[in-house]
C-alpha cells in the first residue's frame, strides 16, 4: 500500500488539468457539457482511487454522469462488483436510468422482506442496488464484502453523524466512494 500511495504521489506532482477521458462507446446517451465535466471528474477520481462528491442541483443529471463512469470503467476492465444506496423510491429510477443508459451493467436489486441475506453470486454483478434502511439493517452482512465502489445516492441520508445508516456506512468496504447529492449546502458546510 505505501507504494501505491507514494506512486499517487508521484503522479500528483506532475498534475496540471483533469484530462479529456473517452467515454464508453456502450453508453447510450449524450452528455451535456457540464456533464461530461462531471463525468471527467469522476474518472480523475478513479485514476488516482480518490473518494469523492457529485453535488449540483435537483435533476441536473448526476445519476447519468454516474452511470458513464460506471460503463466507462466496465468496459475498460476497470469495474468490480459496487454498492449503490439509495432510497428506496430512488430504486426505480436507477433501474430505469440502466436500462436505458448502460444496459450492459448487471445488477442485483437487494431490497424487501424476500431478499437472500448471502452475498452469493453478486461478483458477477456489476452493480448492487439497496437502499439505505436496508444497508442498515443487513450491515453484518455488507461489511465483509470488498466492493470496488460504494455510492451514496442522496447522501445527506448520511448527515447525522450518530445515526445508525451513518454508522453503517462507515463500515463498508470500498476502494472508492462517492457521494451524489442533489442539494449540496442546505443549512451549513458540514453537510
Amino acid at each position: 500500500q505505501l507504494n501505491e500511495i507514494l506512486a499517487t504521489e508521484e503522479k500528483l506532482k506532475s498534475f496540471e488539468q483533469i484530462p479529456d477521458y473517452p467515454l464508453s462507446t456502450r453508453f447510450h446517451g449524450q452528455l451535456r457539457s457540464y456533464q461530461q465535466h462531471g463525468f471527467k471528474w469522476l474518472y480523475f477520481l478513479n485514476e488516482y482511487r480518490f473518494s469523492g462528491c457529485l453535488a449540483d442541483d435537483m435533476g441536473l443529471g448526476k445519476t447519468v454522469q454516474t452511470l458513464a463512469l460506471l460503463q466507462t470503467l466496465k468496459d475498460n476492465k476497470q469495474l468490480k462488483t459496487s454498492l449503490l444506496v439509495m432510497p428506496v423510491s430512488a430504486i426505480p429510477n436507477w433501474e430505469a436510468e440502466i436500462q436505458r443508459f448502460s444496459p450492459t451493467l448487471s445488477y442485483h436489486r437487494h431490497l424487501g422482506s424476500s431478499r437472500d441475506k448471502t452475498t452469493t453470486g453478486w461478483k458477477k454483478k456489476n452493480l448492487i442496488l439497496t437502499s439505505y434502511a436496508t444497508m442498515r439493517n443487513d450491515i453484518e452482512m455488507l461489511k465483509d464484502f470488498a466492493f470496488d465502489y460504494v455510492i451514496l445516492d442522496e447522501s445527506q441520508n448520511i448527515k447525522n453523524l450518530s445515526a445508525q445508516v451513518t454508522k453503517a456506512a462507515k463500515l463498508l468496504q470500498a476502494a472508492t466512494r462517492l457521494a451524489l447529492r442533489g442539494t449540496p449546502i442546505e443549512n451549513h458546510t458540514l453537510e
